[in-house]
Formats: C-alpha cells, sequence, structure tokens
C-alpha cells in the first residue's frame, strides 16, 4: 500500500496546551483526530478497531473501542487502527455505508514530534469526503484538512511559491495555482514537502493573490471542471496534430479530425445527461465553446508555472530544541515537458492524488 499523502491546509484547529495536559500520547492523537466526540479515558493501546457512533444530528459523538466486535451497527462505523504510538504515528481508516451504491471513506494519520522539553507537536492530516460508486473513487477537493495543537506559524518555516521557483517573478492568478503536499514518515523526524499542481479550475479562494496554499480546504470546483480536464485529457490522447490544443486554447480553427474527435467525446458524455433542458448539440456546443477553453486556459497558466520551477520538494528536518522544522535540503525540479500538449499527456499523473478503497488491497493511491 503506498503512504498517503498529507495535504496542509490554511485553516488550522488548535487545541489549546491546557485541554491536552496530563493526558497520554496515544489520547491526545486521538483527541486531535476526535475533538468533539467522547473517547474512553484510557485508549487502548492493543487495539485493531474502534467506532464512531452518531447523534441525531449525524455528528460523530462517541468513539468505542471492542477487541470482539467487527461489524458496525446502524448509527456506526467502523475505523481499522494502525497504531505505533511510541514512534508517535497513528493512521485510522473509516468506511461509512450510505447507500448500497455509496460509500464515505475516510484516513485519519496522525503524527507526533517532542521537543527537549518533553511536549508534543502533533498533526492530524484528515483526508475525508471519498467516495465509492460503482468502483470508482474520487477525492473530493472540498475533503482535505489539517489540524494541529499548535499554530503551523510556529512549527514550520515559511514557505511559498518562490521557494520552489526563486528567479521567476510570477505574477498573481485569481486562485492557487499550487498546494502544498506534506509527506510525514511513520518512523524518523525528516518530513518532505512538494509543490504540486491544482489542475482543476477553482472558485477565487478567501485568501487572496496565494500562489501556493497549504492545501486547497476552502476552495471548490467551478461547475464540473474535474470531469472537463478529463474529457480534455482524453481528446488531446486521440488529436493528430498536437497545434490543435493551441487552436483549442486561442479559438482558431484546428485539424478537421481532431474536432470531429473533440465532438464525439463531448456527444458521449451529454448521452448520459437526458434530463436537461438543452439538447444534445446545444450541451455539445457550450462545452465546446465555453466551458473547455475556459479549463484549458486554467491548465497553461498552472503549466506556465511548472515549466519554471527550480524545486519540486523540500526536505525539513524537526530541530528538538526550538520545537519546529526547518527547511535543510531542495530537491530540483524534473525537465519540465516541453508544451502544453505535452504536458496534458501526462495528466492527471501531476494532478492531485485519488484515493481508492478495495477490500483485497486496502487505500491506495492513483
Amino acid at each position: 500500500m503506498k503512504k498517503l499523502t498529507v495535504i496542509l491546509a490554511l485553516s488550522l484547529l488548535s487545541l489549546s496546551a491546557s485541554a491536552l495536559a496530563g493526558k497520554s500520547l496515544a489520547h491526545q492523537m486521538w483527541q486531535l483526530a476526535y475533538p468533539s466526540a467522547q473517547l474512553p479515558v484510557t485508549i487502548p493501546r492493543d487495539s485493531k478497531t474502534a467506532f464512531e457512533q452518531y447523534n441525531e444530528n449525524g455528528e460523530i459523538s462517541v468513539v468505542t473501542f471492542a477487541k470482539n466486535k467487527q461489524k458496525a451497527n446502524d448509527n456506526e462505523s467502523k475505523i481499522a487502527i494502525d497504531a505505533d504510538y511510541g514512534n508517535g504515528y497513528l493512521l485510522l481508516r473509516t468506511i461509512r455505508t450510505v447507500s448500497s451504491e455509496e460509500d464515505i471513506l475516510s484516513s485519519n494519520e496522525i503524527v507526533a514530534f517532542k521537543d527537549s522539553k518533553g511536549d508534543y507537536t502533533i498533526f492530524n492530516s484528515d483526508v475525508s469526503q471519498m467516495k465509492q460508486h460503482g468502483g470508482q473513487c474520487t477525492l473530493f477537493p472540498s475533503g482535505k484538512s489539517f489540524t494541529s495543537n499548535k499554530p503551523l506559524s510556529s512549527t514550520f518555516p515559511n514557505i511559498s511559491l518562490q521557494t520552489f521557483a526563486p528567479d521567476v517573478a510570477i505574477k498573481s492568478a485569481q486562485a492557487p495555482l499550487h498546494y502544498l503536499a506534506v509527506n510525514f514518515p511513520r518512523q524518523g523526524t525528516t518530513v518532505t514537502a512538494t509543490a504540486k499542481p491544482l489542475i482543476y479550475l477553482l472558485s477565487e479562494p478567501q485568501q487572496k493573490n496565494a500562489l501556493l496554499v497549504y492545501g486547497d480546504l476552502g476552495l471548490a470546483l467551478v461547475g464540473d471542471s474535474n470531469v472537463w480536464v478529463d474529457l480534455l485529457v482524453d481528446w488531446v490522447k486521440q488529436i493528430s496534430d498536437r497545434q490543435s490544443v493551441s487552436a483549442l486554447l486561442t479559438g482558431e480553427a484546428m485539424n478537421s479530425d481532431d474536432e470531429r474527435a473533440l465532438t464525439r467525446i463531448l456527444q458521449t458524455h451529454v448521452e448520459g445527461f437526458p434530463e436537461s433542458d438543452k439538447t444534445e448539440m446545444e450541451q455539445v456546443q457550450m462545452l465546446r465553446q465555453q466551458h473547455l477553453p475556459m479549463v484549458l486556459q486554467w491548465l497553461d497558466k498552472v503549466y506556465q508555472v511548472e515549466k519554471n520551477l527550480r524545486y519540486r520538494s523540500v526536505k525539513l528536518a524537526w530541530d528538538k530544541k526550538q520545537g519546529r522544522f526547518h527547511i535543510t535540503e531542495k530537491i530540483p525540479a524534473s525537465q519540465p515537458p516541453a508544451s502544453l500538449y505535452d504536458y496534458m499527456t501526462r495528466l492527471p499523473d501531476l494532478g492531485t492524488e485519488y484515493v481508492c478503497y478495495d477490500e483485497h488491497q486496502g487505500y491506495y493511491e492513483y
């Protein structure tokens, strides 16, 4: 199983030190994952299973542990526990069935770092709102959050897009073009932070002029831009003339075979929406003339930043004495694609991770 990617978000849920004082590390880690739920006074360190219980409002109210219980009740969700409290690591995987065809999946990865005073800085990545439908899984952009028991500004260095592209004066954009993905280790204290592109067209964020965000919490998709990107990628992989990409971007006439290929893809897409008040051809024309060029312009902005990155990742080391991370190494970016066409043929590999659940493989990335 590949390691889940932790995505930092600008909004932090901070628990006061007094709220955690005197509690075991295991209890502190669980409390960060479930700040509003009732927890046992003592967390069973050897337990592999727990259950979320919901109140009448659908909120998680209680977390219980049971060695012999394997199946969740109607108002519960089962939690699979992978704990190594001695190394400050806890991975929780939850499946909540909402219908016969739909599951809401979530994963909490909680890691703790100890300072020279014996205090812990704890991080919780909550990758939630993962939807399984007919074997397909999607990670919704609104379903990522990152919480800590301390302010992020006191534990992380100041990282911006210029950290990765120091020689380039990148102009501001309506919404961030990249996010910072952070992989925490199961053992050890060295962390890798990577600048990754946000390939889906996003609405204007609460914090303006932030070209790189610590995650995309608070950002929302414009329309079905995730679907539109997939349609574009399918088309790009079929075209015979790479100049057709530039033609779609600028509104110029393109290769006739490529135009017909695009029409076929769009017709196949809109066939699944018979309830629309528009005819099939009207839907195709709207996608062709409005939505796809808009998304392609967004991808071009992302690509213009991508090709100017000098570094892709930075290594962060935990300073036990100061109780914070410092940048110790910058990892060079690979050679960028030569054109927007080349960049798109590599999508969605460069985009936001998708996390799926399979009963045989467990959680995995693709």
